[in-house]
């Protein structure tokens, strides 16, 4: 929890319930019935952030597994969503370069509950730490175990202050010297496993938490 948050909050025991930010339902980000996932030992989630209208083809193969999708922004087209649903239902947050466009209607943050935890999911990391405006309401009471976001185009996995961050880093056009990436969770009750993978070159990167209360 970051300093002058609130205590969320209590959460679902079972399955999903995701808490929409503003903006008008879109498809894309949907309550997922409790128990979808009950007597699951693992949850598979493709992670995927600052597409800007190119869905690479190497990145929908490393998702050809998972159970679902989070896009944190940036998407950049209608065709990248569409894309990446028919391979798994997608929950997916507007980023900076997303508004102006269609894709403006999604919500700018989501807040997700699965095992009676708490994923935030943001396109700059920095709106979570020093929230202002309209952003700053629509954290109150957050209490995330994981802070997945984008942005940056720089892919990173640590743990800071108790705090679990994840940047999938940015999967669409190349931006400067960094590396284009995609990221792979594997979330269970007692802990998750977060995996960075380049989709140019590159030894993945991954990294495991245990839950604390675990």
């Amino acid at each position: 929890m970051s300093p002058g948050q609130t205590p969320g909050s209590p959460r679902s025991s079972t399955g999903w319930f995701s808490r929409r930010g503003v903006g008008k339902s879109t498809g894309w980000n949907r309550s997922i019935p409790s128990g979808l996932y009950s007597g699951a030992a693992m949850t598979r989630f493709g992670i995927i952030s600052d597409t800007h209208g190119r869905l690479d083809p190497a990145a929908l193969k490393h998702f050809e597994k998972v159970d679902r999708i989070l896009h944190a922004g940036d998407i950049g087209s209608e065709e990248v969503l569409s894309a990446l649903e028919k391979i798994a239902p997608v929950t997916a947050i507007r980023g900076n370069n997303d508004l102006g466009t269609p894709l403006e209607r999604l919500p700018d943050v989501d807040r997700i509950e699965l095992d009676g935890r708490e994923i935030l999911l943001i396109h700059n990391v920095k709106d979570y730490w020093k929230p202002a405006g309209e952003m700053k309401e629509r954290l109150k009471g957050a209490d995330p175990d994981l802070v997945i976001s984008g942005h940056s185009h720089k892919g990173i996995i640590e743990q800071k202050d108790g705090m679990i961050y994840f940047n999938p880093g940015g999967a669409g056009p190349k931006r400067f010297s960094l590396k284009r990436s995609i990221g792979l969770m594997a979330w269970s009750k007692e802990a998750v496993r977060l995996k960075l993978i380049f989709l140019e070159e590159g030894r993945p990167t991954s990294r495991s938490f245990a839950f604390d209360d675990q």
